[in-house]
């Protein structure tokens, strides 16, 4: 269309050349711009094509092969610039054929100037119109079906959807088609205790300009999505509403966060209660315990009050147990933090584990063979495992599997977000599982609370679960738990891996001194460790390749096209190990440069054929900063 200011352009088909250059003047004279005319309709779309004027008088009847009205279909597929037509035709077969291009008026001859200005300027106001009307609801759709939040609208009874956004497939697992067909599905979808009080903003929402609800929702797949739906009336000039358009969000995340936040505060309210509590308690059992011990050491043995005082000694140390838990709980007590081998903090609790456990049920132990060291009061997770321990022995009353597991785990930043004791990054983790009850929903969200116990009055005091989140936290590591009723239960225990001095205070620039731009190919089975030393390579500028055996390492070297620098490898493998990747990569590559690594020990390696002393190796588990350092002093090397 032509911009403000400009002359409308308009160009003329007419057979009749008299009459064309009338019809030019006529429209020159009423203050348009006549580009050109042509009495063939193969030429008028050539023309138009080239021209592209805002508007086309055509004749019906014309010189050639096809005449006015085939000219203004193709002018329209190809060109979509408005046609009018001039014509003395008024029979019903040429109309009939003539709205089918859907042309923008008719002009028929003979006509005066009056009739050509009047139709003229309809054609060029209706095209006008239609355009922004088009770019209006492109603009719309763009908007509609790139948003997150589902755009919908529906008449005033939402007896009809009239329109829904493709996001809603996303959010509701459901198909736009299907809601078509049944514009109750939403509702149906919700949640049954959301129910009533969305039925109420139903009714509720056309008293006002807009309203919000917020409600649940299960997915076909049976998870629960929380949404927020904002709902808009639009009313006509007699206030009547006639349509109701809205947005509706997923807020599941911002819900998960904000009752993980409030979790979190309540424990930490707990904890703080719990840690004054046990402190001025402990105080008094002291007394307590202390003077017992006092007047056991002056009394006779076979002083009457002798067993009260006992009595009242050993209530008095059961009471102080009581106090460390709490204390353990809030976070207060005295950790003796060592750096240990969580592997053999496990193998040290077998013996007293499997007496724990019974007869009944089977003691089952999995270690990973190469874990990194953390720094943990081994007491306290000697004591954790108790405590799990004895909950799962009450969950399998008549017999099942306790399954204890240590490994490596890779924390990402979604996983993080829900558990705000943990960062993210590599952790070592202990899993503890059991094939018993399992616990509901409703008992998972306050297992981790003092005093909270499913167990009969008398047969535990609520601080089992309380001592092991304490403790978690206080070592700098969380814990979380899945469970299913009929199923089992599985906690997870993770703990930061431990940074020996060393590396602790190496400085930024110091680790900036071993960075580099080079390939590296990483050639490792164990898929968690070799996704950690990718991530850490590659943070410090490297190019990184990676291989999970000897097979697929060569497929990499022979298909990859740039220069592979260096190969950091594992002596035991699947497959080809170590020693025989090495052998078959150095008549090939002679050039790349091998570094070799093992958490097994020296004489382990030496078996296959790996000397220390000839060739380049790290031992696991190694620190960023030791493997940065090796590799680098080896592409350094001459």
């Amino acid at each position: 269309m032509p911009s403000s200011g400009t002359k409308p352009r308009l160009f003329v088909v007419e057979d009749e050349l008299v009459v064309a250059r009338d019809i030019q003047i006529q429209l020159n004279g009423l203050g348009y711009d006549t580009v050109g005319h042509t009495d063939r309709a193969e030429e008028a779309i050539l023309r138009v094509g080239e021209l592209r004027p805002d508007l086309v008088l055509m004749d019906v009847q014309l010189a050639g092969t096809m005449d006015g009205i085939a000219a203004a279909q193709a002018i329209r597929d190809q060109f979509s610039i408005p046609v009018v037509f001039l014509t003395a035709f008024s029979n019903q077969e040429t109309l009939e054929r003539a709205k089918l291009t859907e042309p923008f008026g008719y002009v028929l001859k003979p006509f005066s100037e009056r009739e050509l200005q009047t139709v003229v300027e309809m054609a060029l106001y209706k095209h006008k119109s239609e355009t922004k009307l088009r770019t209006s609801e492109e603009r719309f759709r763009q908007l509609a079906e790139n948003i997150d939040e589902v755009f919908w609208i529906s008449d005033p009874a939402n007896t009809h959807v009239l329109y829904v956004s493709p996001a809603y497939e996303k959010v509701w697992g459901r198909t736009c088609e299907s809601i078509y067909k049944n514009p109750r599905e939403w509702f149906q979808a919700i949640h049954p205790e959301d129910r009533e009080q969305v039925q109420k903003w139903t009714t509720q929402k056309l008293e006002n300009v807009s309203t919000t609800v917020t409600y649940r929702i299960i997915r076909p797949d049976n998870s629960i999505r929380w949404i927020s739906d904002r709902a808009f009336v639009l009313r006509n000039a007699s206030g009547q509403a006639y349509r109701i358009v809205g947005t509706a969000s997923d807020i599941t995340e911002t819900k998960n966060l904000e009752e993980h936040a409030r979790k979190s505060q309540r424990m930490e309210a707990f904890g703080l209660m719990a840690g004054g509590v046990a402190h001025d308690f402990n105080n008094m059992m002291t007394i307590v315990i202390g003077y017992s011990d006092i007047w056991l050491s002056k009394l006779p043995a076979n002083a009457p009050v002798r067993q009260a005082l006992l009595s009242m000694k050993n209530a008095g140390e059961r009471a102080a147990n009581l106090t460390k838990q709490l204390l353990a709980f809030s976070r207060q007590t005295i950790l003796a933090l060592k750096v240990l081998d969580l592997n053999e903090v496990v193998n040290n609790s077998n013996t007293i584990l499997t007496s724990l456990i019974g007869e009944n049920n089977q003691l089952v132990l999995m270690r990973h063979p190469s874990l990194p060291k953390i720094k943990a009061d081994p007491g306290q997770v000697e004591q954790i495992l108790i405590n799990l321990a004895i909950n799962a022995c009450d969950a399998m009353p008549t017999g099942g599997r306790f399954v204890i597991q240590t490994g490596i785990e890779s924390i990402d930043q979604e996983f993080a977000k829900t558990h705000s004791e943990l960062k993210p990054g590599t952790h070592v983790v202990l899993s503890v599982s059991d094939t018993g009850f399992g616990m509901s929903p409703e008992t998972l969200e306050h297992i981790f609370e003092p005093f909270f116990t499913t167990k009969d009055v008398g047969k535990g005091t609520g601080l089992g679960l309380a001592v092991v989140h304490g403790v978690m936290a206080q070592s700098g590591g969380a814990v979380t738990v899945v469970s299913t009723v009929g199923v089992g239960t599985t906690f997870k225990l993770y703990f930061p891996i431990y940074k020996d001095i060393t590396s602790s205070e190496v400085q930024a620039e110091d680790l900036a001194l071993h960075s580099g731009h080079e390939t590296i190919l990483i050639v490792e089975d164990e898929i968690s460790l070799l996704t950690m030393t990718s991530d850490v390579l590659q943070t410090f500028g490297y190019h990184v390749l990676t291989a999970h055996n000897g097979e697929e390492a060569l497929k990499l070297l022979e298909n990859n096209n740039a220069a592979i620098h260096l190969m950091l490898t594992d002596v035991v493998m699947p497959g080809k190990n170590g020693r025989e990747l090495a052998d078959a990569v150095k008549p090939n590559w002679p050039e790349l440069k091998i570094i070799f690594m093992s958490g097994y020990t020296e004489d382990a390696v030496m078996r296959y054929g790996i000397n220390h002393e000839i060739v380049a190796f790290i031992q696991k588990p190694f620190s960023p900063f030791a493997l940065l350092k090796k590799i680098r002093s080896e592409l350094d090397a001459k």
